[in-house]
């Protein structure tokens, strides 16, 4: 009876003489053309869901797939609620809304043993928004949009973000003043909407392409990220429901974590424990065990064992690093030990990164204020030496003391491979996170108002990952900020870190990176050294070492040693030519053939 009703439902929201039967489903075209698009969505997972209830009372499978074909339409209807969808706080409503449509798919899909197909859906669970505006700007390359015309919709669109911005950071100024900048976001946002709409008229391969916002298949996971060596490790999780799926080369098995209340309320109090650093050992110990085997069962360990891991968490597994659980008790032992381990937010966006044309002209661009009187906060005496060891390393442009401020920062951050910026951050209202130069404070909404072009972003300062989680799309970071800017890959951390250790780690990090290591393996080389040399107990904590993680692009920065011996060979090749050369070419007359012809070197017969 409930489904005649819902179908019923449906029906009268298309079309109020339409009278189909709770078999049917209304084609996508249909959809699309619905003027009652909203409520005809929640008819539809309803109607779903009734589906699910109706196995759950006679176990008859039928229903499942019945529930499973309507969730696939609702995948595709929520895109186009979405794509109509121009201010941003609606299309992360529409976000909210996916992640309970797709937490009933990955469901049905583990009911069924449907493991490739819950990949879909885990995958759509995850950035989305941020896909979709990286898509549009490689639709602007691909389309060969004019230039004049890209660069003009993006100042549009930078204007908003700045108009945000001190619309947020507006507290105490004069209500006037508000009203005033409130105008103003308005006008920018209906400026942008008129061009862009422009834009879709003038060229329409252009608006076609960037809502083509594709979602890597199973087979392309297989075929360009796995092997052997390297496994997937997904997960959707909220407060009721929770599931893992462990991709590697031989095997694709989805999972359902238990007891969900607890594990939520075990990794709050381990999120504490590993940002307070004084926590003590044992208790930290015996909790991180506790969730290692919620969210890692043994069958998943045995299968990623001394891999390299690839983590794409949900939720609040957002804001753990898990290189920091325990995988033996007895004698404590930390994943980190065991499993070289990297995160992204999808691999669908792991691998629009990877295809984006980035130019940069310089290597590394380094930042570090040091002192920040005018901000009322605490020196960082480190930071300095760490950006000058780095160029041991890395050859580059640094910025330090009152040269490290947010104009310098503007001028030169499209231009490098790599981005280093040794400073103050903090999550702020978690709306709208900072990172600190020697001047001022750059927001979130500000570094969405830039471009870079950085294999590599590093954030060595405080809670770069945190920020408010947004169901279905993930923190509002710096690093999300980054990404979104142009980077390839960000390291950032998930907690206040010290400054003397940080240093350490990060020092080590480029010192592997320059040895030819992939960003996972140098950091985990840097946190194991760390590890290895540390001699007081209690500065082995995982609050100390686990709080930088990589996100995204794993390739290496450097050919590594190959590249240290090449420049050893030539420069041993100029000594010996200084030494030698006098006796190496007596004798020796060098006759051009003609004007044209290169030297060539003859023996002289005297």
């Amino acid at each position: 009876m409930g489904l005649a009703s819902y179908q019923k439902a449906i029906n009268y929201s298309i079309d109020g003489s339409l009278n189909t039967g709770f078999f049917e489903l209304p084609s996508f075209e249909t959809l699309e053309i619905s003027t009652e698009k909203i409520s005809l969505l929640n008819h539809i997972v309803t109607k779903a869901n009734a589906w699910i209830k109706y196995y759950e009372n006679d176990s008859n499978k039928e229903h499942l797939i019945q529930s499973l074909e309507t969730l696939r339409l609702a995948d595709k209807f929520v895109d186009v609620i979405r794509f109509e969808s121009t201010e941003q706080q609606s299309k992360l409503f529409w976000r909210e809304q996916g992640a309970v449509l797709y937490m009933k798919a990955v469901e049905v899909c583990y009911l069924l043993n449907k493991s490739k197909e819950a990949y879909h859906f885990l995958e759509r669970n995850k950035a989305l928004l941020l896909l979709e505006d990286l898509t549009s700007e490689e639709a602007k390359e691909i389309t060969n949009l004019p230039k004049k015309a890209a660069q003009r919709e993006f100042n549009l669109k930078r204007a908003i973000y700045l108009s945000e911005n001190s619309l947020q950071e507006a507290d105490g100024t004069k209500q006037e003043f508000i009203a005033l900048l409130k105008d103003t976001i308005l006008e920018s946002k209906y400026r942008y909407k008129q061009f862009v709409d422009s834009l879709s008229k003038a060229y329409p391969e252009y608006a076609k392409f960037k809502k083509k916002v594709d979602i890597l298949s199973h087979d392309d996971l297989k075929a360009n990220y796995l092997s052997d060596e390297k496994a997937v490790l997904h997960y959707i999780l909220n407060d009721e429901q929770g599931y893992g799926l462990l991709t590697s080369a031989d095997t694709t098995f989805l999972y359902r974590l238990e007891n969900i209340p607890k594990l939520n309320w075990d990794i709050e109090v381990l999120i504490h424990r590993l940002s307070k650093g004084n926590s003590d050992r044992d208790l930290f110990n015996d909790l991180a065990h506790t969730v290692f085997q919620n969210l890692i069962p043994k069958n998943i360990y045995n299968e990623i064992k001394g891999k390299q891991l690839t983590i794409i968490p949900d939720y609040t597994l957002q804001r753990i690093p898990f290189e920091a659980l325990v995988v033996d008790q007895t004698n404590p032992k930390y994943l980190l030990e065991e499993v070289e381990i990297g995160y992204v937010y999808s691999m669908s966006l792991l691998d629009q990164t990877k295809r984006t044309k980035r130019k940069p002209t310089k290597n590394l661009l380094g930042l570090a204020p040091v002192q920040f009187d005018n901000m009322g906060l605490a020196d960082l005496n480190y930071s300095g030496d760490e950006l000058r060891s780095i160029t041991n390393v890395f050859d580059g442009d640094i910025f330090l003391n009152g040269n490290a401020s947010k104009a310098h920062f503007f001028e030169q951050v499209g231009e490098h491979k790599i981005i280093h910026l040794s400073t103050h951050a903090d999550i702020g209202d978690g709306e709208n996170p900072w990172i600190a130069f020697s001047d001022s404070k750059m927001y979130l909404k500000e570094i969405y108002a830039t471009k870079n072009q950085s294999d590599m972003v590093v954030l060595s300062a405080c809670n770069t990952s945190n920020g408010t989680l947004k169901r279905g799309e993930g923190l509002m970071s710096l690093a999300r900020g980054f990404f979104y800017s142009g980077a390839k890959s960000v390291v950032s951390s998930l907690w206040p870190v010290t400054d003397d250790t940080g240093q350490e780690i990060m020092i080590n990090f480029y010192k592997n990176l320059g040895q030819g290591h992939s960003k996972y393996k140098a950091l985990r080389k840097a946190k194991l050294d760390y590890l290895k040399t540390t001699e007081e107990a209690e500065l082995k904590h995982p609050f100390y070492w686990a709080s930088f993680v990589i996100i995204g692009d794993n390739t290496a920065l450097t050919d590594g040693p190959h590249a240290y011996w090449k420049f050893l060979m030539i420069g041993t090749l100029v000594l010996l030519i200084i030494i030698f050369g006098p006796k190496l070419f007596k004798g020796w007359t060098f006759i051009p053939k003609t004007s044209m012809d290169l030297p060539k070197r003859k023996r002289s017969l005297n």
